[in-house]
């Protein structure tokens, strides 16, 4: 999870937290239709 080309966290599931160390976010299944709005045109990236 980031913001301006920053990370600021991870989505965790149990398994991924408790290997890492850290809280589960509550993604067991991973993260899914995880959708962000863009400052790039699709015509700049073709």
């Amino acid at each position: 999870i980031g913001g301006h080309g920053v990370l600021r966290g991870y989505f965790l599931g149990s398994y991924s937290a408790r290997k890492l160390g850290l809280r589960s976010t509550g993604n067991a299944g991973g993260n899914h239709n995880l959708i962000e709005a863009d400052q790039v045109s699709a015509t700049v990236l073709t």
